[in-house]
């Protein structure tokens, strides 16, 4: 199809599809290889949502390995099934993305898969309001205790409303950090005055490097407040002599001690909550 660039053979431009008369095929009789069609120069705004859909389904032989999908920075794998069926998530750009490049593909499978009606449309998250307050997924407020537990596995990878700056990459459900990586959550509840802040962050694929977690007040001065460098979860408190603050900004960081690794690849070490 015009514009899409196939990675390595065997795939096709087949004569049937789920609408229409054309769908893209993939596949492969090794376990360890990956075949994915591409389209790049997409345009896109800037830290803008957008849900990225398509058909799918695969050859009644196919085995092993998942279905890959979504922009080259966020990836979603996914299980096909012999029937076609829609899969759709939503990823945010980065700040300062102009474009992006988009893949449909396998990894590690042996067989065919099919996929067709692509697209990529911008989407408006609504979220819930209580007076002052907005939550959104993930927030929860309950007797003056307010609390997030990031919804990586959820439609919405990547995206979040504390989300403030990102350049990690994002596979699936957890973010995927390199050398200089970085994300960046803004917690403010209606103005509410927070007194007391607890961060768990949880490493749960790891090969190399460490994750400075970092608290600020305004986005722009930060004080690090504990690190991991394994498998593994920490408990890091906020300065108290932060508090109390109306926002509280925390960032998730990778000084860059290893090299990095294309897209959304295993990276250095992955956040998995």
């Amino acid at each position: 199809p015009s514009d899409w660039v196939l990675s390595a053979p065997p795939g096709a431009w087949e004569t049937s599809g789920n609408t229409g008369a054309r769908c893209v095929s993939v596949g492969s009789t090794a376990a360890d290889s990956v075949r994915i069609w591409s389209q790049s120069g997409i345009a896109v705004q800037p830290f803008t949502p957008y849900r990225f859909s398509f058909y799918v389904k695969s050859a009644l032989d196919t085995t092993g390995g998942c279905a890959v999908s979504g922009p080259d920075f966020c990836n979603n794998d996914l299980q096909a099934t012999p029937n076609w069926q829609q899969e759709s998530h939503v990823f945010i750009t980065r700040p300062d993305q102009k474009e992006v490049s988009i893949r449909l593909g396998h990894w590690s499978q042996q067989g065919n898969l099919y996929f067709d009606d692509v697209s990529i449309r911008p989407v408006v998250p609504v979220h819930k309001v209580f007076g002052a307050v907005t939550l959104g997924a993930g927030e929860k407020l309950v007797k003056g205790v307010y609390e997030y537990s990031a919804p990586l596995s959820d439609e919405g990878k990547n995206y979040s409303r504390l989300l403030q700056d990102f350049n990690a990459g994002f596979n699936s459900s957890r973010w995927v950090f390199g050398p200089g990586n970085f994300v960046v959550y803004r917690h403010e509840v209606g103005g509410i005055a927070q007194t007391e802040a607890t961060v768990k962050p949880r490493i749960g694929w790891y090969a190399a490097g460490t994750c400075l977690v970092e608290a600020g007040v305004d986005g722009k001065q930060w004080t690090q407040i504990g690190k991991l460098d394994g498998i593994g979860g920490g408990e890091f408190k906020v300065p108290a002599s932060m508090l109390p603050a109306k926002a509280i900004y925390i960032r998730l960081r990778s000084p860059g001690q290893t090299e990095t690794r294309a897209d959304s690849a295993p990276g250095s070490f992955q956040i998995h909550g």
